[in-house]
């Protein structure tokens, strides 16, 4: 039987079960709404325990990154440049460099040997017959000369010895030969770099110079060596200057006296031979007569700090 009008017939039903019905779906919902709050709590609550709070990671600046691929020995650097094992005295042979490029002890080393090394360079090189009138001994680096020949030849002679010997003459009008009545007349200028050599019987360590409380007892040292090679001075010496460089005191003392150049040649060698640490700053010799000459000079003495 096919059911044709049962809208009608449903409405009938659905009137006489309408205060149960309503209550039931009310109960439905309301367990079913719980369940599923309390599945979500519980999953949240698991998902947190799992997983924890999210860690803010710090990221480094560029401002703030170590230097220690670009410039690892940043710190050793200033430490090296005190440390004395650069410093080339415990080798042998000859210490081949400029003076300007030497290390405050080897300079030391150097300055006291050039007067020594200026004297034998000129015994070695000046020829009987050319004769020096002045000669100046500057900064550890030059030395000047003037002074006349009879002949043109001893003193071309002089100039190709000493620059065989690598000594750089300055040009015209600083070295200069001319004409005279008497011969010729020259003048020269000469740059030096004698090098240092390290199996000299008299080169200083840091710990060979001798103390400050010792600088008047070598003061009267250098006194008693002029005494002894016949430098007659004219005034004792005098205290001009003072420094300290590194480690190091140095103290500048005004000499003059009159001898031959023989005997202050002698003088400079007696220096070095006695182990005086004495150099000679500035020097000049200047000839009064056949065999006198005056000398003038500023010396050095250094002592350890």
């Amino acid at each position: 039987m096919i059911r044709i009008n049962l809208l009608k017939q449903t409405t009938k039903k659905k009137v006489a079960r309408k205060g149960l019905s309503q209550k039931n779906v009310i109960l439905l919902f309301s367990v079913v709404g719980g369940a599923v709050l309390l599945v979500g709590i519980v999953f949240v609550i698991k998902s947190f325990l799992l997983v924890g709070p999210k860690k803010e990671v710090m990221m480094a600046q560029d401002d703030y990154m170590p230097s220690t691929f670009t410039n690892a020995n940043a710190i050793e650097e200033p430490v090296r440049d005190m440390d004395h094992s650069k410093d080339k005295l415990n080798q042998r042979g000859l210490l081949d460099i400029a003076y300007s490029e030497m290390s405050l002890i080897e300079k030391i080393n150097y300055e006291i040997h050039f007067a020594k090394n200026v004297c034998d360079l000129l015994s070695n090189t000046v020829l009987p017959g050319v004769d020096f009138k002045t000669l100046e001994m500057q900064q550890f680096t030059t030395f000047k000369g003037s002074g006349l020949s009879s002949s043109k030849a001893g003193i071309v002679t002089l100039l190709k010895s000493l620059r065989s010997k690598k000594i750089e003459l300055l040009p015209k009008p600083q070295t200069l030969i001319k004409k005279n009545n008497e011969g010729y007349s020259f003048t020269l200028a000469c740059k030096t770099n004698f090098g240092l050599n390290l199996e000299a019987p008299f080169i200083l360590g840091h710990n060979d110079l001798p103390a400050y409380e010792e600088l008047s007892h070598i003061v009267e040292k250098v006194k008693n060596t002029a005494e002894d090679e016949q430098l007659n001075l004219s005034s004792k010496l005098t205290k001009k200057d003072s420094s300290l460089k590194g480690d190091f005191r140095q103290f500048q003392y005004r000499l003059k006296g009159v001898a031959t150049y023989k005997d202050f040649v002698a003088f400079v060698n007696s220096l070095y031979t006695r182990n005086i640490p004495c150099s000679f700053k500035s020097a000049k010799v200047t000839a009064k007569s056949e065999h006198a000459v005056t000398i003038e000079a500023d010396l050095i003495i250094t002592t350890a700090y």
